[in-house]
């Protein structure tokens, strides 16, 4: 017996369905209520949504973060060739917990959210995430490990006369770091008063699982918690440079409505 079997796929007759229940979007920003907790390690930034008649898509919103790099002995600006930039993730490596509440109840918990996220991003995220959004949420692979931006090797000095066919063909450094050199042409390109600087935008989905739940929230209290860490793990230099100091100035959730 011969059974018809019919693939909705190919099934053109179906009426278009349009869906207006949702005409736009709109961010509302919440800050935490003061700035002295932003970079003491083992303090707690917190931010607190409260519950009113609003509708809240934590899946579509983002933790906006900005600061500077500067020298640890004395707060300068590092050169503009010193070799020195944020590691790949590194604002995840800035705390040593997050956790998430939602009417009451803790959602997500994450201890060491650097590496949580890292190893996340690396099995989920393409290599094209590299040159299309990533850099936005410091987000850049490393190719080695090394601390290196210069892509060639520098030729020899020699006597003045003439050259010699092939003497200076230019030679690739096997210790280039392409994503290292992203990083750090991205946050060591400014002037003195700008160099070092950084703004990132860090969506919910790559940090919390529990984003994959794409609804609205409607009248429920949202509490985010981030718990300062050190700044030893989100920097990446090379060893004859000195340490660096990561300052956070500006904290903020986006809230999608």
């Amino acid at each position: 017996m011969q059974q018809e079997v019919v693939n909705e796929m190919l099934n053109l007759r179906d009426p278009i369905e349009a869906d207006n229940s949702i005409e736009s979007y709109q961010y509302e920003e919440f800050l935490p209520p003061n700035k002295s907790n932003f970079n003491q390690i083992g303090q707690t930034i917190q931010i607190d949504i409260q519950a009113t008649d609003g509708y809240y898509r934590p899946s579509e919103s983002y933790i906006h973060i900005e600061g500077n790099l500067s020298r640890f002995d004395n707060n300068n600006r590092y050169e503009q060739n010193q070799q020195i930039t944020l590691i790949n993730n590194a604002i995840m490596y800035l705390f040593s917990s997050i956790e998430y509440s939602a009417g009451g109840l803790v959602m997500e918990t994450l201890n060491n959210p650097g590496q949580t996220t890292s190893i996340l991003g690396y099995l989920v995220y393409p290599d094209d995430f590299n040159t299309s959004t990533g850099l936005s949420q410091c987000w850049n692979k490393d190719t080695t490990n090394n601390a290196n931006s210069n892509e060639f090797q520098r030729s020899p000095a020699v006597a003045a006369g003439a050259i010699v066919e092939g003497q200076f063909t230019p030679l690739k450094n096997p210790n280039y770091n392409q994503g290292f050199a992203v990083r750090r042409a991205f946050l060591m390109s400014g002037d003195n008063n700008t160099r070092g600087n950084f703004s990132f935008d860090i969506p919910f989905c790559h940090i919390f699982g529990f984003s994959e739940y794409d609804k609205i929230m409607y009248n429920i209290k949202h509490t985010l918690k981030f718990t300062r860490g050190g700044d030893h793990l989100a920097l990446h230099k090379a060893g004859a440079v000195t340490d660096g100091n990561i300052t956070i100035t500006e904290f903020l959730g986006a809230y999608r409505l």
